[in-house]
């Protein structure tokens, strides 16, 4: 999930003098790619780089295939089309490399794509390293770890969680806030899609961003040994971290008395502090079940949930909403949304009696 400390591992790694490391370098791909898995009715109501849905009671075909395919497939748009928009996309987070894209390279199948954007990466990032390690950071594609693995055996993933209190607090502090049924719902898909790949794969490592901020010496310390690079102190320290253009990189933090250049927990409790009642309850509503599973205690009890009034729900304005949000924003439907809520509620209802053995049998049918 974005907004959870993602960027801020991609950078760290970047210090190390054995690893090449960029943000966010290819986010269009896994979009088109998943577009090119899905089925005509989905197609129809879709474009080919719409933000990824949250498969919550639709497309859970499409999240199936996802989760089983393969990348020996060849993209249903030309090279130059495809890594434009990837290119575009980058530049925000990792300049050079977006730079050094070449859109006149012919290329067959994503398996392909992701291989010369990978080289890309070493080939921008690693100069002057005697790299072991090629990393990228993306946010919002949980999902697609299996089909990388099958395709790059040695690949391996770290996916870490974040309270999604903190997250969507974090968020709002932008002045651009995203509804909460779509953020709890994005939290509770990519929450337990994680939960999922660190019981399916061993090459996955699973955090809570708590736990790296609150003590980094020895979560950093477990991602270089999970990566098979020795442990370098530097890497705690940020005024050694670069953006994607090489200049000292600031933290993507929305809380503006950050002044530490060491990685620290002071972040972990803001949200309390931002957040009134109803937005916690109105996050809670989505996320109750997976927050407990990953240690995060709810504010609010499930029979609290189950007994949520529509009124009690917050609806974001939408004019304040981010721009390229408002087109998929669906708050101001006010019965679409109370039979929305009506849904979550049935489905903790259900969810509350199963332990989180049975709960990932079931991932696929019912978030």
């Amino acid at each position: 999930m974005f907004r959870s400390g993602s960027t801020m591992i991609a950078r760290m790694l970047d210090v190390h003098p054995h690893v090449a490391s960029a943000s966010d370098p290819m986010r269009p791909l896994f979009n088109s790619f998943r577009y090119d898995l899905a089925d005509e009715d989905y197609r129809s109501r879709h474009s080919r780089f719409d933000p990824l849905g949250d498969y919550f009671l639709q497309d859970c075909d499409l999240l199936q295939r996802t989760l089983e395919a393969s990348l020996d497939i060849t993209p249903g748009i030309s090279s130059s089309e495809l890594i434009n928009t990837v290119a575009k996309r980058a530049e925000m987070f990792s300049g050079f490399y977006a730079d050094k894209l070449d859109a006149e390279k012919s290329l067959s199948t994503y398996k392909e794509y992701v291989q010369y954007f990978l080289d890309t990466v070493a080939d921008v990032y690693g100069q002057g390293k005697d790299y072991s390690c090629v990393a990228f950071k993306e946010v919002w594609s949980t999902e697609f770890y299996p089909a990388l693995k099958r395709s790059f055996p040695s690949m391996k993933c770290i996916a870490v969680v974040r309270d999604p209190r903190a997250v969507i607090a974090s968020k709002n502090a932008t002045g651009e806030p995203y509804p909460y049924i779509f953020m709890g719902r994005q939290w509770r898909k990519l929450a337990s899609l994680a939960a999922y790949l660190d019981q399916t794969y061993e090459d996955v490592l699973l955090l809570r961003y708590e736990d790296i901020v609150s003590k980094p010496e020895e979560y950093v310390s477990r991602i270089c040994s999970f990566l098979d690079i020795g442990y370098n102190e530097s890497l705690l320290d940020l005024s050694l971290y670069r953006d994607g253009r090489g200049n000292p990189w600031k933290q993507n933090t929305s809380y503006k008395d950050v002044k530490s250049r060491k990685i620290n927990a002071r972040s972990v409790d803001k949200w309390k502090n931002i957040l009134d009642e109803r937005d916690v309850l109105s996050i809670e509503v989505f996320a109750h079940d997976w927050m407990r599973y990953f240690g995060y205690e709810p504010e609010y009890s499930a029979d609290d949930i189950n007994s949520l009034n529509f009124d009690q729900y917050k609806r974001l304005d939408h004019e304040y909403l981010a721009q390229w949000i408002r087109p998929f924003a669906f708050d101001s439907d006010k019965e679409r949304l109370a039979n929305e809520l009506l849904l979550e509620k049935l489905r903790l209802s259900q969810d509350v009696k199963l332990s989180p053995e049975e709960k990932m049998r079931l991932h696929l049918k019912w978030w």
